[in-house]
Formats: structure tokens, sequence, C-alpha cells
């Protein structure tokens, strides 16, 4: 086998006599993930073959399903790990101090800054939002939404307590 690795500083990775690298469990699964999201991102779910990421990643196509059940799970991990990020970002957004008004400014500054900031997650969430039929965008917002969407209803309660929170919250 040689030795692979060009970046200064950056730990040799043994490559195969195939060429692809060889690297941790962790590392791996993590390679597959971030190119697995350009692709997606770029392509969309149906126009991306396993076989496509798993050349991309420099790993088998039995070397992804060591590490994903399937193509839609690889898709709907990919998508958690870049939703949840932002989820976390956007309560935190609504949490900040002040009046309903300004927190509600806030959150949707923020939601604005993501969408502009991250390709992955608009390019996503625009795919999914397209393709409802699909059913992945109602796993990924009981999964990774939730959290600030209750979170969001809170703040309209504060802003509108005599009012329904839930018309308002669907809306926005």
């Amino acid at each position: 086998m040689a030795r692979g690795g060009s970046e200064p500083g950056a730990k040799e990775k043994l490559v195969g006599e195939n060429g692809r690298r060889r690297g941790t469990g962790p590392e791996t699964e993590a390679r597959i993930l971030s190119v697995s999201l350009d692709l997606f991102a770029d392509w969309g779910f149906d126009r991306v073959s396993t076989r496509a990421i798993a050349n991309a990643a420099g790993v088998s196509v039995p070397v992804l399903y060591l590490y994903f059940k399937d193509k839609q799970d690889l898709y709907l991990k990919a998508c958690v790990q870049v939703f949840d990020r932002n989820s976390d970002i956007l309560s935190d957004a609504i949490r900040q101090a002040g009046t309903p008004g300004q927190r509600l400014f806030h959150f949707v500054r923020t939601l604005a800054a993501i969408l502009f900031e991250d390709r992955h997650l608009s390019k996503l969430f625009q795919r999914e939002l397209l393709q409802p039929e699909s059913g992945r965008l109602r796993v990924l917002a009981r999964n990774t939404f939730q959290k600030s969407f209750v979170t969001f209803q809170d703040l309209l309660d504060d802003a509108q307590p005599k009012n329904g929170r839930h018309l308002p919250a669907i809306t926005v």
C-alpha cells in the first residue's frame, strides 16, 4: 500500500491499491456525509446515485452501505446534520433578550442570513418543499424543526397571548 496525504500537517491516510482512501470509521462516515451534501444539494435526491457518492468520497459502494442502510438513510442523516446545526441557531435567535417584536425581527433576520449563507440548507430545503410527496420533509420536520417550531410558538404566545398561536406559526 502507498501512503497518501498532501496537506501540510494533515494526518497521512493509507491509500489502497485501488487508489481509494482508507480512514477511520468516523472519518470515513464524515467524508461520505460531506460529499453527499454537496451532491444532494446540487443535483437532488433522485439524480444522485450511491455510486456517485461513493466515488466522490473515495470509498466503494459496499463501504458506503457499512455506514448507511440505503440512499434514503444517507440523505436523511446528511439533511439532519445541516438542519440541526441551523435549528439551534434559530432557537438561539428566538431566545434573545428583548420585546417579542424585537425577538421576532431577530429570528427573521437570522433565518434570512442562514438561507443566504448555507447553500446546503437553502438548496435542500427548497428541493424538499418542491417534492412534498417524498415524505422526507415530514421526517425532517419531526426530527429537526420541532424544537425551533415550539420555541417560535412560545414567542408568538408572548407577542399575542389572547390569539391562537397555531395560525401565525404555520403561516410564517
